[in-house]
């Protein structure tokens, strides 16, 4: 199941500040994955057998009016959940984590306008995206148009996850830079405008569990299941 969608996206000054991005972000994913464990989940494929992927909410506003509050955890460090508030896009989804080599576990909680709790807590996410690249390809920009990958304005591949009622959809958002490679930056090196479409494909729906008393003002929960 496909969704179409365009948004703009602000690009960086100049290619200097590309890649300085691009190597801070590697750094910081590279430092949270050393931190856990040593229960690091294995990688399964990504789109188009990329080797990194970004994560953020991938919930349009316009599916968002009957949850109350949601929140949800992309559980890094396996001895604690870190929630986080989800926020629909207006626009275009947003990763907020770069550069993921691994898949994590995902927890989710949230409350509906009508009163219902429900949880996914701790889900694997390795076994569904084994199951769905079985006979799936995602296709990136660059590989449908037989180029290289451009240092400069080629996204990576995003996960996200939307909330239905009571089930949580995964799902990844391929975003297309629609301006050529030799468009997308001015003489001087500052990016321009640049033209971004976005192409989403759902990969699995995963039922969240019913339950009651879930006390969203405690973010930081260590050593113990969630709630």
């Amino acid at each position: 199941m496909k969704e179409h969608q365009a948004a703009p996206l602000r690009a960086p000054n100049s290619v200097r500040d590309w890649l300085r991005f691009s190597a801070v972000t590697t750094l910081l994913v590279g430092l949270m994955a050393c931190a856990t464990n040593g229960d690091v989940p294995g990688s399964n494929s990504f789109p188009g057998g990329y080797q990194r992927y970004d994560f953020g909410h991938a919930q349009p506003a316009t599916t968002f009016g009957n949850i109350e509050i949601a929140q949800y955890a992309y559980v890094l460090n396996a001895r604690e959940y870190g929630w986080s508030r989800v926020v629909p896009y207006y626009s275009s989804p947003s990763p907020n984590i770069g550069g993921l080599t691994t898949y994590y576990p995902l927890s989710v909680r949230w409350r509906l306008k009508d009163g219902r709790e429900f949880i996914l807590d701790r889900a694997d996410l390795r076994p569904f995206m084994a199951t769905y690249f079985k006979t799936n390809r995602i296709d990136l920009p660059w590989q449908k148009e037989n180029r290289q990958e451009y240092p400069v304005g080629d996204p990576s591949p995003a996960l996200g996850f939307e909330i239905q009622e009571d089930a949580v959809i995964v799902k990844w958002t391929i975003r297309t830079n629609q301006t050529p490679p030799n468009e997308r930056l001015t003489p001087t090196g500052a990016a321009k405008k640049w033209r971004i479409t976005n192409e989403q494909f759902i990969v699995t729906r995963i039922a969240g569990v019913p339950t009651q008393g879930i006390d969203f003002s405690k973010q930081w929960v260590f050593n113990q299941p969630s709630k």
